[in-house]
Formats: C-alpha cells, structure tokens, sequence
C-alpha cells in the first residue's frame, strides 16, 4: 500500500480471497456486482434483493445499495478481522 494517499477507501469484494489483479473491473448493474477481467470468465460476486439504480461507498466502508426510490435495499459492511 505504498504510496496510497492516507484517506483512499479500498473496497475488495470477496475478503476471502481478496486478490483481484489490476486488469480487472468492477461493474455495477441493476442485478448485482460483477468482476469483468481482461481476459476470463465474467465473475458474479454479489446478487441484489432487488434492482438497484445507485450505490454509495461511505467513509466507514459500507457499500450501500439504493433502488430507484433511493431507498436503502442493501449494505454490505466491511468485516472487522
């Protein structure tokens, strides 16, 4: 994390498995959240409860999901290890 200016949020998607190389692109659709490499498989890495038009990354970490209402249908929150 050299170099990475102090308030840079870093969001991985799976902390499981946390690597994901550079080439590779996070997209966000009204279904869900998919990873998309240059080269490879499409990866779905997180289904929506239902569709979603907006989502916000919070200082605290918290990747929030809002439907056309801007209602809140989903947080998903970072894990404390």
């Amino acid at each position: 994390m050299d170099g990475i200016p102090e308030k840079t949020v870093i969001w991985t998607a799976n902390q499981d498995d946390p690597h994901v190389s550079s080439n590779v692109t996070l997209i966000f659709t009204s279904d869900g959240l998919i990873l998309r490499p240059a080269q490879g498989e499409v990866k779905s890495i997180f289904d929506y409860p239902e569709p979603a038009s907006s989502a916000s990354m919070l200082d605290t970490g918290n990747f929030v999901l809002y439907n056309s209402n801007l209602e809140v249908i989903e947080k998903i929150y970072p894990r404390r290890r």
